[in-house]
């Protein structure tokens, strides 16, 4: 199967008026516009509780969103990075039996979770290391703590993140808390603890924005109170390990307490996951909105605002009085636009061809505009020029024989299929080790001139650069320009790596600087090659099997042990597929990769 490039549809010429921008501006604008305005100001003054309730709608998805935004923001940060430091385990780059090591990786891990207090690892042998944001570091022994072992063995059988329940303790109040399990080579080998203080999901409540509408809360069920403005600076108003949140009446806000006293719900445009009802508190109508938010323990969490209905009437008031006034204002406009029709008809015109320039992406054609006496334009004509400077600078980090190759077959779809491609990946073989011993700068630096070496040579070849993940490159051959020697063109970039690799480091070994050694692993096989993403995000990338192949054939080659600059690793089938230009391989016998149900024969490239 190969890669479907539809064609541009046939199109019957046919003569049709062109319309002056004179008349648009008078009659489709002006006539349209006021008839448009009109239209709405008499269907609003006719329907103002339904107008009530649709507003009402809209800040409710906001909020809704909002409240649920922040706390994911507040809590995500620490299973990051309770998951880097698994993933460093899995990849035996930390030793959990080496203290100093561990110490040091789980006090590095809490500099990008301020939420975070303190990390505690569990072996085992139910031994704890407990490291502290200050860098306290405390050793103890659960071995004897029941509770502790249910929760170790509850780790044990699942391979993700997960929240526990809700937690008390003197130090730190009420916390949730993260566990992250630890395995490598398919072994349990321990457990992170990550907790997070309630009282500061108080404090993020304050930072929503439309907070001015209601007051956000957050439930435990419903009955326990587990963020509330009340609560902020609070560690918790409950003083022991049995009731470790609030209940509703122990907040001081007697509105929220009768938040279940439903009346009635008056909303049918909320999101499908936001609720509303009304309720009655003191002769005076409040909204609740609610919404259910799974994922942060076993009891679901239940986000909400409320506000005073007589506030959003009265916002309705405003907007409608605002819209009679915009009717005045627009008459005016209508009766200067005839005016200003022709000052606007030229750099419209302009404005239009370099946008059709920018379209083609014909950067070379579209010509700087011009400044205008109109504030308006010259501020678009402005915004125009210097998105002309941006894509210009954007040209050199894409793609650009891939976006050149495609743009000119005049196509407007792309079907993905399948095709014959070879895959590389590169990765940098003790990467974490060398970082740490790097400021953020040299990092940044070494990764660019590694990165732009890689690239030089995967162009030369007429490869892809798919995507840089990490420390790694991902390059293909073989899509969308047929290609039969693709396999053949990866060995030879390979090669050329290796060579380039190994003069950089005698470089920077004389310049003092440290070197870099490459892991390389290659296979060829079929995948699917086309657009993937959704509408706005689509890349143009290979996905498949084959692609996973070549990220475990990297793996071997990160494991050989060898103190070669560039250590490269090829599927036989890669090998076979490149003829000659493989030549010089060698072969290391079949292995079992992880994730394939057969063997695959490997070779080393020399």
């Amino acid at each position: 199967m190969s890669l479907e490039l539809a064609p541009e549809p046939n199109r019957r010429r046919s003569w049709r008026p062109r319309i002056p921008i004179l008349v648009v501006l008078l009659v489709g604008i002006g006539g349209l516009v006021a008839a448009a305005v009109l239209s709405v100001l008499a269907i609003g003054l006719g329907s103002s509780t339904r107008n009530t309730y649709d507003l009402l709608a809209d800040k409710a998805d906001l909020v809704m969103s909002s409240v649920e935004q922040q706390i994911r923001l507040h809590l995500e940060p620490a299973r990051h990075q309770a998951e880097f430091v698994a993933q460093m385990v899995a990849a035996r780059e930390l030793d959990i039996a080496n203290r100093a090591q561990l110490t040091d990786a789980l006090y590095v891990a809490q500099a990008a979770t301020p939420e975070v207090n303190s990390l505690v690892l569990l072996d085992t042998a139910l031994q704890a290391i407990i490291v502290s944001r200050t860098g306290v570091v405390t050793f103890q022994d659960w071995s004897d703590d029941g509770m502790t072992r249910e929760r170790l063995e509850e780790a044990s059988r699942t391979k993700q993140a997960y929240w526990g329940e809700v937690l008390w303790t003197r130090q730190l109040g009420a916390f949730i808390n993260l566990r992250m399990p630890l395995w490598r080579d398919g072994a349990f080998v321990g457990a992170i603890a990550a907790p997070v203080q309630v009282g500061n999901l108080s404090r993020t409540l304050q930072t929503i924005p439309g907070a001015t509408i209601g007051r956000a809360f957050v439930l435990r069920g419903r009955d326990e109170v587990l963020a509330h403005p009340h609560l902020a600076g609070q560690r918790s108003v409950a003083t022991d390990e049995r009731q470790p949140l609030p209940r509703l009446d122990q907040v001081d806000d007697p509105i929220l307490a009768r938040v279940w006293d439903e009346k009635r719900a008056p909303l049918e445009t909320l999101q499908r996951r936001t609720e509303s009802h009304l309720v009655e508190v003191d002769g005076r109508t409040y909204v609740f909105l609610t919404r259910e938010l799974r994922g942060f323990g076993p009891t679901p969490w239940i986000i909400g605002t409320y506000l005073d209905q007589e506030d959003v009437e009265r916002e309705l008031l405003r907007l409608l009085r605002a819209l009679l006034a915009g009717a005045g204002v627009l008459v005016v406009a209508l009766i200067a636009a005839f005016g200003f029709a022709r000052l606007l008809g030229r750099p419209i015109l302009a404005l239009a061809r370099t946008a059709e320039a920018v379209r083609r992406l014909d950067l070379a054609s579209a010509t700087p505009l011009k400044r205008s006496v109109v504030r308006e334009l010259d501020e678009a004509g402005r915004a125009v020029n210097q998105m002309l400077t941006g894509l210009r600078w954007f040209e050199t980090y894409v793609p650009r024989r891939l976006v050149s190759n495609l743009i000119g077959r005049r196509t407007t779809t792309i079907a993905s299929a399948e095709r014959r491609v070879t895959v590389l990946f590169t990765d940098i073989r003790g990467f974490t080790s060398l970082s740490e011993r790097l400021s953020t700068a040299e990092v940044a630096a070494l990764l660019n001139e590694h990165f732009a070496l890689l690239d030089r040579i995967v162009n030369v070849e007429d490869g892809i650069v798919d995507k840089y993940i990490g420390d790694s490159v991902m390059a293909f051959w073989g899509a969308p320009a047929i290609e039969p020697d693709h396999a053949a063109r990866a060995i030879r970039a390979a090669r050329t790596m290796m060579e380039s690799v190994a003069s950089d480091n005698r470089r920077r070994n004389a310049d003092g600087r440290p070197i870099i050694r490459v892991a390389i692993g290659i296979h060829t096989g079929p995948a699917i090659v086309g657009n993937v993403g959704p509408a706005g995000r689509v890349n143009y990338t290979i996905v498949g099997d084959t692609v996973n192949t070549a990220t475990r054939i990297l793996g071997e080659a990160k494991a050989v042990d060898d103190p070669a600059d560039v250590v490269v690793m090829a599927s036989g089938e890669t090998i076979r597929a490149a003829g000659q230009e493989a030549r010089n391989s060698q072969t290391v016998g079949t292995r079992q990769l992880r994730g394939r149900m057969e063997a695959i024969e490997l070779f080393r490239v020399l």
